[in-house]
């Protein structure tokens, strides 16, 4: 069984007395369905009630009246089975396939809230872009559920021990040869078979890489295929190519004369924005970072692109694990810088909260002729931590350095090759002066604790410490 974060949130969802009926948003085979009913569903109610949209194309009808007392029984009617409040979950599967029936729920909300209502779909922000006007603002809330995270794909692949060593992980703590260089192995192995529940779930029932890249293509294959579906805002053409262009920019400012030198960036945009809006790529904008929000003032111009799953981008360059041999070597992950930062951008967006869309920035100085640039900026609490990447256990920091120097910050993060380590020291500016800063490096596969350890630096709880 995989298991999920975000089950943690379902249920305090279920228990809270201000529920709201509960939409699921997110990417194409990120699990959604599987969550609901398999997981939230099976071990929090005595029964699942699963109306799917696209397998009963008439069951929209039974949502006309929008009166719950008169929708439910028909429901029943249709299903055979009965929904009891607080012992069913009701579960409106492929909804945007009737998007009307979202407007619906607020009747839910208004008129029988002891009703747990879960809403889901593919390509559901369209549906909901289409239907802002009539959405239930206020009446509804959001999930937001993105591949698997690194913490989560450990113990689907019997690595559970190794996940609760990392969760519970004590600044200063020693980190054994062993466990680190096991712990990298399992980051190589996460490129390589990526977040998506199928490719995780058919590897670790045959622990063949063969078997996860037949699913891999089949996958990407079905997203091609939804570009059909918004395919009159834009050609179809136009979005595969940007769709494939994606492996090849990653950590980079996404480039339009790199999909195509024939198209203006105007039109492309257009399909960037719509990739975006599906959720399989993952827009990283600039921002200026003089405070929290950090989203304030962004420039969405210029801007990193990254795909939705790791796996899938691997797939997409034709990398194979037999092109990295394990066991890991330190050039083996310092060729890939990239990757680093599709494999950072990924759990960074995990560990935002369940509740709230998941956004990532980077910073760039804006001053011509410098190159200086933090590959994501974090919000811990009013703080605003740059991360740098580096895709070996070394590496210079000099725009890190720049950041702290311009912002006047005193407080940044490494993610690296290395075991982790803390270290305050100082930069010396242009003109001589010496100013004091902290330095918190964490491993790839400690991204998932950098929330807290980095709100250990700032509230003084962590000494310094070298690996």
């Amino acid at each position: 069984m995989i298991n999920r974060k975000a089950l943690g949130y379902l249920k305090e969802w279920k228990n809270r007395a201000t529920r709201k009926p509960l939409v699921v948003r997110g990417a194409r085979q990120v699990g959604k369905t599987y969550l609901v009913v398999d997981l939230f569903g099976a071990s929090e109610f005595e029964s699942v009630v699963k109306i799917d949209f696209e397998e009963m194309e008439d069951a929209g009808d039974y949502f006309r009246s929008k009166d719950p007392a008169k929708i439910v029984p028909l429901l029943e009617a249709a299903t055979g089975q009965r929904i009891i409040d607080g012992r069913t979950l009701l579960f409106l599967d492929e909804i945007q396939a009737q998007p009307q029936v979202l407007a619906t729920l607020r009747y839910f909300y208004e008129k029988r809230p002891s009703l747990h209502v879960i809403a889901a779909g593919s390509l559901l922000e369209f549906a909901l872009e289409k239907f802002e006007y009539s959405m239930p603002v206020g009446r509804i809330e959001y999930l937001f559920l993105e591949p698997l995270s690194f913490a989560e794909f450990l113990p689907a692949l019997g690595g559970g021990g190794l996940a609760d060593w990392i969760g519970a992980y004590a600044p200063g703590g020693e980190v054994p040869d062993a466990i680190h260089r096991e712990c990298m192995e399992k980051v190589l192995l996460y490129w390589m078979v990526g977040g998506l529940p199928e490719a995780v779930k058919v590897f670790a029932e045959t622990n063949s890489f063969l078997e996860v890249e037949r699913i891999q293509e089949t996958l990407i294959g079905t997203y091609i295929e939804d570009f059909a579906k918004y395919r009159q805002k834009v050609p179809q053409e136009m979005l595969e190519a940007v769709f494939r262009s994606l492996p090849q920019q990653i950590g980079n400012k996404f480039s339009y004369v790199s999909v195509s030198r024939e198209v203006r960036s105007r039109e492309l945009g257009v399909a960037v924005d719509l990739l975006e809006k599906a959720m399989v790529l993952t827009r990283v904008n600039r921002s200026r970072a003089d405070g929290v929000p950090i989203g304030a003032g962004e420039d969405r111009r210029n801007f990193k692109a990254y795909t939705l799953d790791i796996g899938l981008c691997a797939r997409q360059l034709g990398l194979s694990i037999a092109s990295i041999k394990l066991p890991l070597a330190p050039h083996d992950i310092a060729e890939r810088g990239g990757f680093c930062e599709q494999f950072v951008a990924e759990n960074l967006k995990c560990a935002q909260a369940e509740y709230c869309e998941h956004v990532l920035h980077h910073w760039a100085r804006e001053k011509n002729g410098s190159d200086a640039e933090v590959d994501f900026l974090v919000q811990v609490g009013s703080a605003v931590v740059p991360v740098e990447v580096k895709a070996g256990a070394t590496g210079t920091m000099k725009s890190l350095h720049q950041f702290l120097l311009e912002k006047k910050r005193p407080f940044g993060a490494r993610i690296n090759g290395d075991k982790p380590s803390y270290l305050e020291t100082t930069i010396v500016d242009g003109n001589g002066a010496t100013h004091p800063f902290k330095l918190l490096s964490l491993p790839f596969y400690m991204i998932g604790e950098l929330q807290r350890l980095a709100e250990a630096v700032l509230e003084g709880k962590i000494e310094p410490f070298k690996p």
